[in-house]
């Protein structure tokens, strides 16, 4: 087996299921272990109640096919105010909580995941008008508690949580024509003053007790912005200094086994003139430099990672198909 392979799946429909158990045969074809990534949609409310049981039922049918192979929880960015660590902590931790009960009960797998972002997203103001040296010490009494009692109530339930890495800037592949807002901000607008790297991060997480799940597209978007794009508008000096000669290599040699990956491609910067990113490209159909060389580290490492991209038909999961094939070329 070279390494293990996840393919998301919307639990809560048996079509979805169906369109990526047909994927899981082409991944063993390949010669890896599939295994599934639970996409949870709407929040809180895709954890509980008639959502969770739904989920239930049809995941129950996979019991004798899946046997005890991993399994990975991906929570929901969406409702935005109910997964924010600076601005709504409690309902943070409820929902996330509720995230660790839904994998720890799961009708399938061995190993079970939880992974979700670290959400901190303020305005431009916000984000100028005060000091690094503030900021960098509101992780550590604002952001810190709360991770220490995720990490401590995921042990109680035999959970492991992982955290997932963002871009820059977070809303970085929204336009300027998208009149969505949180807290009164334009999506694209708002700022996150903490990024996860192997620079500045990575220790934080471990301190907690967590893991990381290094997304390949957002930790793009930030050493590309470094260096060709405007940093100084959505990084703050610190990581400017920290991480002005590194790159996303870096951040994959500071993995450890028990870590994990979103393996996908990615293209383009954002800008205030209107320009976006693209996030979740198809292998080899974006910018990441070496990209092979990153895939076949993964892989000696035995960093298990998702296959998690953009298809723009989730029936026939055209993109996800062509990642497959790009994987079936690399020699290793």
């Amino acid at each position: 087996m070279k390494n293990q392979i996840f393919i998301p799946t919307f639990a809560k429909s048996i079509t979805d299921i169906k369109a990526s158990l047909s994927i899981l045969e082409e991944i063993i074809a390949i010669g890896y272990e599939p295994c599934l990534m639970l996409v949870i949609k709407n929040g809180l409310k895709g954890l509980i109640e008639n959502d969770k049981k739904e989920q239930y039922k049809n995941l129950k049918t996979l019991v004798v096919q899946y046997t005890k192979k991993p399994v990975i929880v991906m929570l929901s960015n969406f409702p935005l105010e109910e997964i924010d660590f600076l601005e709504n902590s409690d309902k943070t931790i409820k929902h996330i909580k509720a995230g660790i009960d839904f994998a720890s009960e799961l009708p399938i797998g061995g190993r079970k995941i939880v992974t979700f972002h670290i959400n901190t997203w303020i305005s431009q103001e916000e984000f100028h008008a005060t000091q690094e040296k503030e900021w960098l010490s509101r992780f550590d009494k604002a952001i810190m508690p709360s991770l220490l009692k995720i990490s401590e109530y995921s042990r109680s339930k035999n959970v492991e949580v992982k955290i997932e890495t963002d871009p820059v800037p977070v809303f970085g592949d929204i336009g300027n024509d998208d009149p969505s807002k949180y807290r009164g901000v334009r999506l694209n607008e708002l700022r996150n003053p903490f990024l996860l790297t192997h620079g500045w991060g990575f220790e934080k997480l471990r301190q907690a007790g967590l893991g990381i799940c290094l997304d390949f597209c957002h930790n793009r978007t930030i050493y590309k912005t470094i260096q060709q794009g405007d940093p100084d508008k959505v990084l703050l000096p610190f990581f400017l200094k920290k991480l002005k000669d590194g790159s996303l290599l870096d951040d994959l040699n500071d993995l450890r086994a028990s870590d994990i990956a979103h393996l996908n491609d990615g293209l383009g910067l954002y800008s205030k003139s209107g320009s976006t990113f693209k996030e979740g490209v198809a292998l080899g159909e974006g910018d990441i430099e070496n990209l092979d060389d990153k895939i076949i580290y993964l892989n000696k490492i035995k960093i298990p990672f998702a296959i998690e991209v953009w298809d723009s038909d989730f029936t026939n999961r055209l993109e996800t198909k062509r990642s497959i094939t790009y994987l079936s070329r690399l020699n290793f």
